[in-house]
């Protein structure tokens, strides 16, 4: 389960995903995910991880908060206001999305472990 800002989305133990609420902007629009692992929710956006570690992310994408298409090797992510983190089976962390705090400054992190 995930719960964001106006909507809940579901894991089914098949991989599908059920989702509620608002989606005035496409955050519920998960009909076609299959096969999800992790599945956190920010403040406008929804985003998944594939059980084979490629991500997918819903929603208008105003601030690239949704650019994960090409992420790889994932083992979490997280969604928050409007940018996204993940973190690769390396240590890795990839990030996408509003950077006007500099929250998205995490190129240089290496050897992070999920939470």
């Amino acid at each position: 389960m995930a719960a964001g800002w106006r909507r809940t989305l579901g894991l089914l133990a098949n991989g599908r995903v059920l989702a509620v609420g608002l989606s005035s902007e496409g955050q519920c629009d998960v009909r076609s995910w299959r096969e999800m692992a992790v599945l956190p929710c920010g403040d406008w956006h929804s985003v998944g991880v594939r059980s084979n570690g490629s991500a997918l992310a819903t929603e208008s994408n105003r601030r690239r908060q949704c650019a994960v298409e090409g992420w790889r090797d994932l083992v979490a992510v997280s969604a928050g206001y409007l940018h996204t983190v993940g973190v690769t089976a390396s240590g890795r962390v990839l990030a996408t999305g509003d950077n006007s705090l500099e929250q998205c400054e995490v190129d240089l992190w290496s050897g992070v472990r999920p939470s």
